[in-house]
């Protein structure tokens, strides 16, 4: 990702930068009548670089993280660790799944299964691009049932299969309900509803996966993934 930078011997302080950037990233040093750029703050977005009328602003290479292939016991595992206040972006997870693609291409591995973000931004509409499958993950809280109605929204602008699955769904039935029924308007199957439970937290601190230790986790975990695959023969 690139982000801004003002040549110094280059910028006459006119500051339309500072008065244009959406993201206070320019910050103006009074005393010596110049500006700067904290590149945390700076979204990449090229408009001060588009806007100096003495071509002070150039846009250099930022490393925002690393990006991992690691091996998991059941199937390569495909990450990424950004570096401290660096965001998430469309360009990171194109990264990632193109990489995806290309080792199930060379192993022969039939499923791709990308953990989406969070939102409707860019992140997101990257990993739903091309997917035959979205999986919404609702949990019963009004934020999270907002937010789940958002990205079924963005998933049937591009077409793509919608299945969801209610966590934690006993924390408060009465949004469940809502849940469900909003569910059933749109047409949209529910997987499954999985029960909210400490075994989760305590298996996770023992860095175990909880389908691995408790019968009744493996049980649902396994008809969810049956059903998914139900859901192929009419894609």
């Amino acid at each position: 990702m690139q982000k801004a930078e003002i040549i110094e011997e280059s910028c006459v302080s006119c500051g339309i930068c500072r008065e244009n950037c959406r993201f206070d990233a320019i910050i103006e040093i009074e005393k010596i009548g110049t500006f700067f750029i904290d590149r945390t703050a700076c979204d990449g977005c090229r408009l001060c670089f588009e806007l100096c009328p003495s071509d002070a602003v150039r846009m250099t290479e930022n490393l925002a993280g690393h990006w991992f292939v690691s091996n998991t016991g059941y199937a390569p595992f495909i990450h990424a660790k950004l570096k401290a206040a660096e965001e998430n972006s469309g360009r990171l997870v194109a990264v990632i799944r193109n990489s995806a693609k290309e080792i199930a291409e060379r192993d022969a591995i039939d499923f791709i299964i990308i953990d989406g973000p969070p939102g409707i931004g860019c992140p997101l509409i990257s990993t739903l691009s091309g997917v035959d499958l979205a999986i919404v993950v609702f949990e019963p809280t009004f934020s999270s049932f907002h937010d789940g109605k958002r990205v079924i929204e963005v998933a049937e602008h591009f077409g793509i299969g919608i299945s969801c699955i209610i966590n934690k769904f006993d924390l408060n039935e009465m949004i469940t309900q809502d849940i469900e029924g909003f569910c059933r308007r749109k047409g949209i199957q529910v997987l499954e509803n999985i029960p909210y439970d400490e075994k989760f937290v305590k298996a996770l601190s023992k860095k175990e996966i909880i389908a691995e230790v408790d019968k009744k986790y493996k049980d649902i975990f396994e008809k969810i993934w049956s059903r998914i695959l139900g859901n192929f023969k009419y894609l």
